[in-house]
């Protein structure tokens, strides 16, 4: 709720201020494929310049088309910081062109005269285009993107037991063991299983099925592939119940849906939307895969391990132990003793 992204920036103004960037990056990238995107967030908002700097071939009603320039502002007079950032960008726009760039100013306060605010600037005819994007429209925004919104609703403290984003699924997993497992562990030696991945989720949407010795090793293989591209990290959600499969097939914005624990009963429904579908196999289940995982090359696997901070012997030792699989929810005992 809008209130919810007020308060939240009224009692932890340092971090709305380091985080709203993340958030309209993460809502851009969720809502279109942009040619160009700079969004500096973190301990990075002070390196000075544009606070964002975007370029999208079709833009929607809070992006605009073609070249935009952004600012953000936390503070509780808008006006003054919206008037304050247009001043300064109008006298020095670079690198961008006014005559052929969008300037949006991004607010997490509610502010009420956004659109006489915008009136007003569009008058003055300096820049192709003026925007304005308060609390209200974050939250309107929010819910055309689930997977952007399941994210921001952890990070105000709202949870759900059935429907994780991405990192949340990642960290539920990478942690099921006392040394926390990486993304190398899934992916080493399978760049062409993950280019294929990619590729699936660039074109017509689909269902993908992804098969390897134990679900395990096939879930872990589609969260740590999915983390490594920002074009598709931000639609994505790992899917529960059926309940709220039924829910997100509302949805008109193409998202990626992961079922886990449950089969769905609708995959069809969600295609014709143009939802993508990751299906987790095991060898044991008797559906084709598109994309099959072979067994992870005993060195690939012992680099990963060494990568976690286990020593070569102790690297040997689990690979041995384990067949060089992974099982998941099975808490090894060697990663419990072994100290990094």
């Amino acid at each position: 709720k809008a209130n919810d992204i007020r308060k939240w920036t009224e009692t932890k103004k340092r971090q709305a201020e380091e985080i709203l960037p993340l958030l309209v990056q993460k809502l851009i990238l969720a809502s279109c494929k942009p040619k160009e995107i700079n969004f500096p967030s973190g301990d990075m908002i002070g390196i000075g310049g544009w606070d964002g700097i975007l370029e999208v071939e079709d833009g929607n009603q809070y992006i605009p088309s073609g070249k935009s320039g952004w600012e953000f502002g936390t503070n509780s007079d808008v006006a003054k910081k919206a008037n304050e950032d247009y001043e300064k960008r109008t006298i020095n726009p670079k690198p961008l062109r006014r005559r052929e760039t969008s300037f949006v100013f991004v607010t997490s306060r509610l502010w009420s005269k956004k659109k006489a605010w915008v009136t007003d600037k569009k008058k003055e005819r300096k820049w192709n285009d003026i925007r304005g994007i308060n609390a209200d429209d974050l939250e309107a925004w929010l819910t055309q993107c689930p997977s952007v919104h399941r994210w921001f609703s952890r990070l105000l403290g709202k949870r759900t037991e059935h429907l994780w984003d991405l990192e949340q699924a990642w960290d539920s997993l990478s942690k099921v063991t006392t040394i926390p497992l990486n993304s190398e562990l899934f992916t080493n030696g399978r760049d062409r299983e993950k280019e294929e991945l990619f590729k699936k989720l660039d074109n017509v949407s689909t269902i993908i099925r992804v098969k390897a010795q134990s679900k395990n090793e096939a879930y872990g293989f589609v969260l740590s592939s999915l983390r490594e591209s920002s074009a598709f990290s931000n639609k994505i959600l790992v899917v529960k119940d059926q309940g709220s499969w039924d829910w997100l097939l509302e949805f008109d914005n193409p998202l990626i849906l992961i079922p886990e624990g449950f089969t769905p009963k609708s995959l069809g429904s969600a295609i014709a939307k143009g939802h993508y579908v990751i299906e987790v196999l095991g060898d044991y289940d008797s559906a084709s895969a598109i994309i099959q995982l072979e067994r992870m090359p005993r060195g690939e696997r012992i680099n990963a391990l060494k990568s976690m901070g286990l020593s070569e012997r102790h690297a040997e030792q689990v690979y041995s132990d384990t067949h060089g699989y992974t099982s998941r929810g099975h808490k090894l005992r060697f990663f419990k003793e072994l100290k990094t």
